[in-house]
């Protein structure tokens, strides 16, 4: 039994496969922003110590009970 191909099946392919790499870019560029603002007050800790009056462990403490 011969299967018959629809007209625009290349190009729903080629739609499914673009949607496809959109989502996969956008949540890249979510994940990436994510971990710049997660590891941003480690590099931030000796400024973050003198502002709030507390030592490496205390800024640690309260970065830790943030997230």
């Amino acid at each position: 039994m011969p299967i018959f191909a629809h007209p625009g099946s290349d190009q729903d392919a080629n739609s499914g496969t673009r949607t496809a790499t959109v989502a996969w870019v956008v949540a890249a560029i979510f994940y990436f922003y994510q971990y710049v603002l997660r590891s941003a007050p480690s590099v931030m800790i000796p400024q973050l110590s003198e502002a709030f009056a507390l030592s490496s462990m205390g800024v640690a403490s309260m970065l830790g009970l943030f997230y």
